[in-house]
């Protein structure tokens, strides 16, 4: 496509998209538009109810544990917006944007501005948090600004918040900007590295504080070019990085301060130096991914300099480059389910991906953009890393930059392509059902040639659907079968409080195979206890019986206290209320047969659900 048929083409949509976002009359939303493949799907961003055009996306790509996607668009000089797209629809929708967010407690100032959210929207705990970005010039530019704010879409009160709203000043800190930001969550913290001064922030969540935490003695320069992307380990310790040799943006940095990795402890409250963290050359971190376990951090720079940081040896090593580096910018990396692959993505969106094999340290050409989506190819930047949904497919965000176009979210399926590309010889599909009350059996579709590794996650939700914890398994299906048993004796399940709901899930790998329609399923994997060890329990623990008339769930309270005992079928209705108000101290029965439940119960295999002050427990229920 010729650079003036390009421009005619963004012409056209540029005056469609103008004409067809005069007003709104709920929130602005799009479909979006099928690709070269029916699994290829892109969607524009589309106007704020207040008229910002988001033309521009930095590094602003991000998921929930969920599946969902979210985007951010800006337009670099008023505005910045946050984008959801639901996975339950294929539905991009806007959620809510600086400015509204803002105005509606009263907290954005005459002539106040937000430029960008100029990083990763980052998950935790029922919310995606990003930080306002003001200016990102190298300079003193930002002393001009009131400071930054947290922003946070709730995603079960589907709000928009202003964060810093609730802090003394109702910005976070004055005058400083944020280009990157990470979660500790373990300990409920937010961090962020502020542009041009290199100054860590952290932000209390539960205490709705910020504090600046200064940056290392040893970054010396007033103005550093900082990283675009920083992470904390499970210790607690945030790394960071500074530094940049392209000429474009504040190159001259000291190659021997900033080539390697700092940290800040929160335990110490000290920053130093990562020992045995250096990089080539003085070349911060631009964009990274955990793996699905999140033992592994795999991190990039700005010229394609690869990096694994690995969480439990508290290690780092270089990988190398991709078959392009050091001929253009990476600005988007992907780390595959599996966690064999990297896919490696160039900033200039000429020819998409490589694929980066972490065993070998070899890399070769993937797809280009063009091969999926001829309108999406016409955009100039291409963006975005660990943007993976829960069907195997990760997001890219395209822009063109000052030329008023709104930004292009694409997906892409790596299986997907290697089938076109003949890169596999058929594409495989995954299922699972539960056998019985003790095996699940996973199959796959296609020839049985080779063993299949597959990926399973097994997620522990409350009553609400909110998820609470998530673990993550492997089986394998040997060659020359289709199938294979997973024992539920031998299934890590999750353990929390307020557990309530418990589901099994194929995940997609990424590399090898897709999840089939029936690939998941509500279990129950608590044990039945002996009635000695229930009484002895110190709270409220229950077990199932099983008479001749149906089955029997016995209750034991040590102390008088308010309960629920409620039955769901397997895909996690409530249909029967059996308990629900104060039980004395003792022994407790309540029938679960068809003709003695408090409900409409079918015939089947059901999950009682006892919630006991903070305390929730399951428990398989057959009813006959």
């Amino acid at each position: 496509m010729t650079f003036l048929n390009r421009m005619s083409w963004k012409t056209g949509i540029l005056l469609a998209i103008s004409f067809s976002a005069i007003s709104f009359s709920q929130p602005p939303k799009t479909g979006g538009w099928v690709g070269k493949y029916p699994w290829v799907k892109s969607w524009f961003l589309p106007n704020t109810p207040d008229g910002l055009m988001p033309d521009q996306n930095w590094h602003s790509v991000g998921n929930d544990p969920y599946g969902d996607i979210y985007v951010s668009g800006m337009d670099h000089s008023t505005n910045s917006a946050l984008y959801r797209l639901s996975q339950k629809d294929d539905t991009l929708r806007w959620i809510g944007d600086a400015k509204q967010a803002s105005t509606d407690v009263n907290n954005w100032q005459n002539g106040e501005t937000c430029q960008k959210f100029h990083m990763h929207p980052t998950y935790h705990d029922g919310r995606i948090y990003v930080a306002s970005t003001d200016r990102t010039d190298i300079g003193g530019d930002y002393l001009n600004t009131r400071g930054f704010h947290w922003y946070a879409y709730d995603i079960f009160l589907n709000k928009f918040i202003d964060v810093s709203a609730q802090e003394p000043t109702g910005a976070a800190l004055p005058h400083l900007q944020i280009v990157s930001i990470t979660v500790d969550p373990i300990r409920n913290l937010l961090y962020g590295m502020s542009n041009a001064v290199g100054f860590v922030v952290k932000h209390d969540i539960a205490k709705d504080t910020t504090i600046n935490l200064g940056k290392p003695s040893a970054w010396n320069q007033q103005y550093i070019y900082v990283n675009r992307f920083l992470w904390c380990d499970s210790r607690g310790r945030v790394y960071i990085s500074a530094g940049n040799e392209r000429a474009q943006w504040y190159a001259g940095e000291d190659k021997t301060i900033y080539n390697n990795i700092y940290y800040y402890d929160v335990a110490t409250n000290q920053m130093g130096k990562a020992q045995g963290f250096a990089l080539q050359g003085a070349n911060s971190t631009e964009c990274g991914a955990w793996n699905r376990e999140h033992t592994k951090l795999y991190t990039s720079d700005d010229l394609g300099h690869l990096y694994c940081f690995d969480d439990s040896a508290q290690s780092w090593t270089y990988l190398g480059t991709p078959d392009f580096a050091g001929t253009i910018k990476v600005w988007s990396i992907q780390v595959t389910p599996n966690g064999k692959k990297l896919f490696v993505g160039r900033c200039d969106n000429a020819d998409g991906y490589s694929e980066f094999d972490l065993a070998t340290k070899t890399s070769k050409p993937f797809f280009a953009v063009k091969d999926l989506d001829d309108k999406a190819a016409s955009f100039d930047f291409l963006t975005g890393y660990d943007s993976w949904d829960r069907d195997g497919n990760f997001y890219l965000a395209m822009h063109t930059m000052y030329d008023g176009i709104p930004v292009v979210l694409t997906r892409a399926n790596p299986v997907q392509i290697k089938v076109a590309k003949g890169l596999l010889p058929e594409l495989v599909l995954v299922t699972a059902k539960q056998t019985d009350n003790s095996t699940i059996t996973i199959s796959r579709s296609g020839a049985t040639t080779n063993a299949l590794e597959v990926l399973y996650d097994v997620s522990g939700y409350d009553e609400g659907g909110k998820l609470l914890k998530r673990t993550f398994g492997r089986s394998t299906i040997m060659a020359g079968q289709a199938s294979a048993m997973i024992s539920m004796s031998q299934l890590e399940t999750p353990s929390a409080i307020g557990i309530a709901n418990t589901v099994f899930d194929v995940a997609p790998d990424g590399d090898q195979y897709l999840a089939g329609t029936d690939r998941s399923f509500h279990l129950v994997t608590s044990k039945v206890l002996p009635l000695a060890e229930v009484k002895a329990a110190p709270h409220a623990p229950f077990r199932v019986k099983v008479t001749g008339s149906g089955a029997i769930v016995e209750l034991y309270m040590q102390k008088p206290a308010h309960t629920r005992l409620s039955i769901f079928d397997l895909s996690g209705k409530c249909i029967a209320v059996l308990a629900d108000g104060n039980l004395d101290a003792g022994l407790h029965e309540f029938p679960v047969a068809r003709s003695q439940a408090a409900g409409n119960v079918s015939t089947g295999m059901h999950v009682a659900v006892c919630k006991t002050g903070a305390d929730v427990y399951s428990r398989i229920v057959p009813c006959y």
